[in-house]
């Protein structure tokens, strides 16, 4: 019997390459990690973002990619929205998160 190895992925995905663009009453944001994660993004209209388990603003895949890619719908025109992207790998309660948040401002 060989035990399986100890988990040693102590370090979050880096995030990059993060763009937002902006639709009439949506959004698609973009970016990319150096390792295979899921993808989520919290958005709201006021500052901070809400990112707690709790958030009811927040579009997510569970699918674990380097480049990801997640559409907002449903957004109010002519408003701007923050938007926080977050990254975890599959070492469990590892993410990543950009420091500042993502302004979406919807066309009008």
């Amino acid at each position: 019997y060989v035990p399986p190895a100890p988990n040693t992925d102590t370090v979050a995905p880096t995030l990059s390459a993060i763009v937002a663009v902006p639709t009439v009453t949506g959004a698609t944001l973009t970016w990319n990690t150096n390792e295979a994660s899921d993808s989520a993004v919290y958005f709201g209209t006021t500052l901070p973002v809400n990112t707690s388990a709790t958030a009811t603003q927040v579009v997510s895949s569970s699918a674990k990619v380097t480049t990801h890619s997640i559409t907002l719908t449903g957004l109010s025109s002519s408003t701007t929205y923050y938007a926080v992207i977050s990254s975890r790998d599959a070492a469990a309660g590892r993410a990543s998160k950009n420091g500042e948040p993502v302004i979406i401002s919807s066309c009008s």
